[in-house]
């Protein structure tokens, strides 16, 4: 359902190979709500139905096989955006290599996808960007019974310029159902489960996140979407989100290598060099730039 109908009112990637995908140590930096609403083609809240994983296509000798997560969410609600299916299949750069049995991360962009998940997504390049989300990690907010989280699941706050912050981490039952432990590695999920006991228990004080703006839900994040897409609306001329099927071929070009930078050489001003240098400065020459003298 289109929210128009309802109501009045993120090329060089840190690519890491693992058995398990980690959380990440930095946490999302604060970014403006506007400007991710306006540079979004399409803005929706839905549910994953499927999540598939396949490398990407080998046509020519410049393309590499890479894992690629297929997440398709069926669409509940659109916010922003021409969008009239109702479901939309996103295409993630990193997941599962069944040829190799490993899991492939790539710094900032989601991971470990659920079937079920309730997630408001704001949708950038997809099926020509690795990651289909603007700001990528930033563009996915979770959702548990209205209560709104990052990606990672912390708490989300705006404040009065627009600005998107993020608090503590989800009280434990929603913890749960976000499944945050299946983002950590054996050691990280030890000590979130010791932090986040330690924080139930009174041993460390949650954050004060009073000076963060409004705590928000899910009803409101979409509602000061929904207003700031109408004060700024798409350009008829702007690309249209579309869906991308896991059949469909596509090719990622393997990355080169950086040329070595050139080392020039200095020579020394003349009234430096004495007669032992400007003899073994010609030695070298004859020698065809051979250092080592013998």
């Amino acid at each position: 359902m289109n929210r128009l109908q309802a109501s009045t009112w993120v090329n060089a990637l840190a690519i890491c190979w693992t058995l398990l995908s980690p959380v990440k140590a930095h946490d999302i930096k604060p970014f403006s709500l506007h400007t991710s609403t306006d540079n979004a083609e399409l803005i929706f809240r839905g549910r994953v139905i499927d999540v598939e994983h396949r490398l990407s296509d080998v046509t020519s000798k410049d393309h590499v096989a890479l894992p690629h997560t297929f997440v398709t969410y069926n669409v509940e609600e659109v916010v922003k955006g021409d969008f009239a299916n109702d479901r939309i299949t996103l295409r993630f750069i990193g997941g599962f290599d069944a040829t190799t049995n490993r899991y492939m991360t790539v710094d900032g962009v989601p991971q470990r996808f659920n079937l079920d998940d309730d997630d408001i997504l704001f949708v950038n390049g997809n099926g020509k960007r690795p990651c289909p989300l603007e700001n990528c990690e930033a563009g996915r907010f979770r959702v548990v019974d209205q209560r709104l989280y990052s990606h990672h699941g912390r708490e989300v706050f705006l404040n009065a310029r627009g600005r998107i912050s993020f608090g503590n981490q989800a009280p434990p039952e929603d913890h749960q159902r976000l499944r945050i432990m299946e983002l950590a590695d054996p050691g990280q999920r030890s000590a979130i489960g010791e932090r986040n006991d330690a924080v139930e228990k009174g041993k460390i004080a949650r954050r004060d996140t009073s000076n963060l703006g409004l705590k928000l839900n899910a009803s409101e994040l979409l509602d000061v979407i929904f207003d700031r897409a109408k004060k700024s609306p798409t350009p008829k001329n702007a690309n249209r989100a579309r869906s991308v099927s896991s059949a469909e071929l596509f090719t990622v070009r393997n990355p080169r290598a950086l040329r070595p930078p050139l080392v020039r050489a200095v020579r020394a001003p003349a009234a430096a060099r004495n007669a032992n240098d400007r003899l073994e400065e010609a030695t070298i020459k004859a020698r065809g730039a051979n250092p080592v003298l013998r």
